[in-house]
C-alpha cells in the first residue's frame, strides 16, 4: 500500500510498533532514501509466516542471505534482523557478525559466508525479491562489512536507526549501513490499517487488502496500482464512497494488470461491481475466469 496526496490525516493501528532492524547499504553514496509505513510494502518481516506492513526501501540495498537456496529473501529469517536465521540476536549487527568465523571484526572474502551474502534492492518497492534485484558483494565492489558500529541512534525519513557503520569497496573508499527499525504493524493480528483523509480533497491509495479508508469532507480520489496485485485476496473497504464527488482510480492497476495503457473499453471489460446487501465491491478481472475484489464501497 502507498499513500500519498493533499494532507493525508493518520494511520492508526493497535500493534504500530518498531519492527525488526534490517541492515541497510547507501550503495550509490548519495544517502539513505526509506519509506514510511504507508509508502512501505508487505513483508514478513518476523518470519512467522504472516506478511506484516511495514516502512521499507526501494533505493538502498539490503543485506541477505538465501538460506535455502531458492534464489528468493522468503522472510526476516534471510536478512540481518534479530530472526536471522532463526536466531534470537541482540540486534541486526550481532546476528551478522555471527558469520564472523575469524573473529577479526570484518565480514570479508575470510570469512565462509561472503560469497553468499546478497544484495537486495526492492526496485518495483513490493517486498518480492523479483528477478534482477539480488546480486553479491562482489557485484556491487563491496570488499568488506565493518561490525564496529557507532549506537548513537536517531531518526532517517520518520524511521528509527538503532546504529550505523560502514563497508569498504574494492577501490578502498567506504560506505555507510545503517540498521533501522522499521515501523511495522505484524500481520498475525493486526487490524485493519486506517487512513483518514481531511477536510479538503485528499488522494489516498490502497491495495493491500487490510485497509480501511475514509476520506472525510471533500472530493477524494481513492487510488489502488499496480502493487495491490499480490494482495488482492482480501478487499479494503471505503467507509465514506460518494459518487457525487469522490473517485475510484484503478488505471494504474489495470495497466499494471494488462501490461500496457487500457482504453476505456478495455477498462470496462475487466471490471465490474456488484451490489449485496446495500454494499458495492468493485472487482478486476485477472484471467479468463478469475475475478479479485479490490474494495467494498
Amino acid at each position: 500500500m502507498t499513500i500519498a496526496g493533499v494532507g493525508y490525516g493518520k494511520l492508526t493501528a493497535s500493534n504500530f510498533v518498531a519492527a525488526a532492524d534490517p541492515i541497510i547499504l547507501d550503495l550509490d553514496k548519495n544517502g539513505f532514501d526509506l519509506s514510511s509505513i504507508g509508502a512501505g510494502v508487505m513483508f514478513d518481516i518476523n518470519a512467522d509466516g504472516h506478511k506484516d506492513q511495514m516502512g521499507w526501501t526501494s533505493k538502498d540495498g539490503i543485506l541477505a542471505l538465501d538460506l535455502d537456496g531458492n534464489g528468493l529473501i522468503d522472510n526476516g529469517s534471510e536478512i540481518f534482523t534479530p530472526d536471522f536465521n532463526g536466531g534470537q540476536f541482540a540486534s541486526g549487527v550481532a546476528a551478522l557478525a555471527s558469520l564472523d568465523t575469524n573473529g577479526d571484526g570484518k565480514i570479508d572474502a575470510s570469512d565462509d559466508a561472503f560469497s553468499k551474502l546478497k544484495i537486495w534492492v526492492d526496485a518495483n518497492n513490493n517486498g518480492i525479491s523479483d528477478e534482477g534485484e539480488l546480486s553479491s558483494l562482489f557485484d556491487n565492489g563491496v570488499t568488506s562489512i565493518s561490525l564496529t558500529t557507532d549506537n548513537t541512534g536517531g531518526q532517517e525519513d520518520g524511521q528509527t536507526v538503532f546504529s550505523t557503520g560502514t563497508f569498504t569497496f574494492a577501490d578502498g573508499s567506504t560506505g555507510d549501513f545503517m540498521e533501522v527499525g522499521f515501523d511495522t504493524i505484524f500481520g498475525s493480528d493486526a487490524d485493519p490499517l486506517t487512513v483518514m483523509g481531511t477536510d479538503g480533497d485528499d488522494i489516498l491509495h490502497g491495495g493491500m487488502g487490510q485497509v480501511v479508508m475514509t476520506g472525510g469532507v471533500g472530493n477524494d480520489t481513492f487510488v489502488f496500482d499496480g502493487t495491490a496485485l499480490d494482495e488482492l485476496d482480501v478487499a479494503d473497504v471505503i467507509t465514506d464512497f460518494n459518487g457525487d464527488g469522490d473517485v475510484l482510480d484503478v488505471t494504474a492497476l489495470l495497466d499494471s494488470l494488462l501490461g500496457e495503457q487500457a482504453s476505456a473499453e478495455t477498462a470496462a471489460s475487466h471490471l465490474r461491481a456488484t451490489v449485496e446487501d446495500g454494499n458495492t465491491t468493485v472487482s478486476v478481472q485477472t484471467g479468463a475466469d478469475t475475478w479479485k475484489d479490490v474494495v467494498v464501497l
